[in-house]
């Protein structure tokens, strides 16, 4: 398969699912309803149709402003590498820049995935609700409508994976004149490491070969679905370095002081330290697994997309006494038991937990939520086996308020205080 294919289509594949403005030095896609899906909300741009960088540049930052959402760039994948060379005129015209390893799969071998029996796949042409609950499930709501579009679009394709007759896992993706791509490999978080995603894939791989699909590639995103895909036949043929920008401040902002910390918005820069928090099966004990680095990725995207949307999200906590990242603290809106609410959620390195950096850190979110919002009550929620977290949620004046079964926690508790409870405690 010709690779320059793969590159053209990693550029204009969210046609699909996106609206989009077309530009002499690019492509601007949007969606003023789904702006928490980067996928959707981007501007892709073209090192040899560029001639006033400075004036394409001032043109995204207000098209993305007039839209609410905040600019984003993403440089073509024809361009390798090309957002270094221009590092210094992004961080000029304001923006975050990075450079990120992007591999490309082909087929080179034999399908070797022996999927497990008890879960069925089908391929699927129209949505259900039971469709929708694994994006529920798994906590990525922003994928909902991007997949309902590609699903309509007529070279979509969509294979669902079902466990005692109730939807667990999707793969889906598209057939373009250039190739066939796999967009998304996704698993409700409650049903992880049950072979979902490697039955998902082997019936892919068989439906491709079956039908006489020949130009197919991934683009693996995280290491577990990269593994799954090798399992499958696939191998890396090519590793391109894609460069992403992101408009925001790019000193350390203080947005919270206690006596011994500082919780400051998070920046590209923290990945590393963030990613020995995340991915550490101790500390993530709670969580249905550790994260991959590309969770971690996207975690911090989320967050700087929340500071844009709300004015608020999980903030980066470090020690003002070393400038050391210990974890991360803050408020963002989170479904419990059904509803979004605010709540007030903490994860700290398991070297500097009981030492009360957790308590005084949601003590200080808290603080910063009732004076700078008008919420009337925040919330913590947590898996009912997470006592330290549920401590820290009574140690920060909130109170018991539900327990409930929840699919990716099997029960979870949720704490609450209104806001005449937090005068209170100031009187």
């Amino acid at each position: 398969m010709n690779l320059h294919d793969c590159y053209v289509e990693e550029d204009l594949f969210p046609m699909i699912f996106t609206e989009h403005e077309k530009r002499d030095y690019g492509i601007l896609f949007y969606n003023t309803e789904n702006k928490d899906s980067f996928d959707s909300n981007h501007a892709v741009i073209y090192k040899d149709k560029i001639h006033d960088l400075r004036q394409v540049l001032a043109d995204i930052i207000s098209f993305y402003k007039s839209k609410g959402s905040r600019p984003i760039i993403y440089q073509s994948m024809l361009d390798d590498n090309w957002f270094d060379d221009i590092k210094d005129e992004l961080t000029a015209a304001g923006f975050k820049s990075w450079i990120e390893d992007q591999e490309y799969m082909l087929q080179t071998g034999k399908n070797l995935i022996i999927p497990n029996p008890e879960i069925t796949v089908k391929r699927v042409s129209e949505w259900s609700d039971g469709i929708e609950n694994v994006f529920v499930e798994a906590e990525e709501p922003w994928e909902i409508q991007v997949a309902k579009k590609t699903l309509d679009d007529p070279g979509g394709w969509m294979f669902a994976a079902s466990l005692n007759g109730k939807i667990i896992g999707l793969l889906y993706g598209h057939i373009s004149e250039r190739a066939c791509r796999v967009d998304y490999l996704l698993v409700s978080k409650k049903h992880r490491k049950t072979g979902a995603g490697r039955a998902l894939f082997y019936n892919y791989v068989e439906w491709c070969r079956e039908s006489s699909i020949e130009k197919i590639y991934i683009w693996p995103d995280g290491d577990t679905p990269k593994r799954i895909y090798e399992e499958g036949g696939f191998r890396v043929v090519e590793v391109r370095k894609a460069g992403r920008a992101v408009l925001g401040r790019i000193e350390e902002v203080k947005m919270i002081e206690t006596e011994r910390l500082l919780l400051r918005e998070y920046t590209i820069e923290d990945f590393d330290a963030l990613y020995e928090i995340m991915s550490d099966a101790e500390t993530m004990q709670h969580y249905p697994a550790p994260f991959d680095e590309a969770r971690t990725r996207r975690w911090i995207e989320w967050n700087l997309e929340n500071y844009s949307k709300y004015g608020f999200g999980l903030w980066a906590v470090v020690l003002k006494e070393t400038g050391e990242f210990i974890g991360d603290c803050g408020l963002t809106l989170q479904n419990i038991d059904g509803e979004m609410l605010p709540e007030i959620g903490y994860h700290i390195h398991k070297k500097y937990q009981r030492r009360g950096y957790a308590k005084d850190a949601a003590r200080a979110a808290r603080d910063w939520a009732f004076r700078n919002t008008e919420y009337n009550i925040l919330y913590s929620y947590m898996k009912y086996t997470n006592e330290g977290s549920w401590r820290t949620a009574m140690a920060n004046g909130m109170k018991k308020v539900k327990e409930y079964p929840d699919p990716k926690n099997t029960i979870s508790y949720a704490f609450s205080i209104t806001r005449e409870e937090w005068e209170k405690l100031h009187i």
